[in-house]
């Protein structure tokens, strides 16, 4: 079942450094941090993304407008 889904130790620990970049970078879209380091990483690439909501296609907009510094982009790889 879905609601019985637990989180790896690895997986909170990926969401609370893309909740700390988010927060620096001023939005609670963590998604859009992912998708900005993503583009950010790596030349030429086309993430093809989807939402089922009208929030998530303004979070993955978002992500358009954000830039990592190269301390976040150090701070997510860890």
């Amino acid at each position: 079942m879905l609601g019985d889904w637990l989180r790896t130790e690895r997986e909170k620990s990926v969401s609370a450094a893309l909740e700390k970049v988010a927060n620096e970078v001023g939005t609670k879209q963590i998604a859009a941090v992912a998708i900005a380091y993503v583009l950010q990483k790596v030349p030429y690439v086309f993430p093809l993304i989807g939402g089922r909501k009208v929030e998530h296609l303004l979070g993955n907009i978002e992500a358009l407008d954000i830039h990592l510094t190269d301390e976040q982009i150090k701070y997510l790889e860890v």
